[in-house]
């Protein structure tokens, strides 16, 4: 099964790359003819294309015994997490970019929560291995981490959206925005360590 995702997956990314059709979004359920706003109905985004190929091939290196897998499965399982947080964060600050291209190819919310539990279902999969080990070991570096990612994700998504809203509502321009974004990241950072 993860075979044909990755193989879907990564031929969605060559269709998206190279600007040609192989038909894979129509295999299963035709659109009607006519149908409007969209060059190529059905397919997915490419977003969701990399996300599923990364998180599938993570998959497949689950337990592979290769030096270079062990360092190569946790950075394709934490892309696509990425990917979905980098979604999520376009969605609440408004930044399309981030989740989509034009009017029908984003990468829907329920997919990007979708990868996010996948991403730490991957990792939580082999706890004993790698960063894993680290993080959730009983060391000072490993309580370190379990405490400190959650709040600065937190607290830096928070006043990433504070910021953007005080622009929106003209409470301070975009300078002295990300001026004081700045400084209250340094000044939590620096309380939470």
């Amino acid at each position: 099964a993860v075979a044909v995702v990755i193989r879907v997956a990564g031929l969605t990314l060559v269709e998206w790359l190279f600007g040609f059709d192989l038909g894979i979004d129509q295999l299963f359920f035709k659109d009607t003819p006519g149908t409007v706003g969209t060059l190529y109905p059905g397919r997915i985004a490419p977003w969701t294309a990399l996300a599923f190929l990364s998180t599938s091939i993570a998959v497949l290196l689950l337990d592979s015994r290769a030096v270079w897998a062990r360092y190569l499965f946790p950075c394709l399982a934490l892309s696509g997490g990425f990917i979905s947080l980098l979604s999520l964060s376009g969605y609440a600050y408004g930044a399309e970019l981030l989740y989509g291209i034009g009017l029908h190819f984003h990468i829907a919310v329920p997919t990007c929560v979708g990868f996010l539990f996948l991403t730490v279902a991957i990792l939580f999969a082999r706890p004993e291995r790698g960063m894993m080990a680290f993080t959730l070991g009983d060391t000072a570096g490993g309580r370190m981490v379990r405490r400190l990612v959650p709040s600065f994700a937190l607290i830096l998504f928070t006043f990433g959206w504070l910021e953007q809203f005080g622009q929106k509502v003209h409470w301070f321009d975009a300078s002295l925005g990300a001026a004081m974004l700045v400084l209250a990241s340094i000044l939590v950072s620096a309380g939470l360590i």
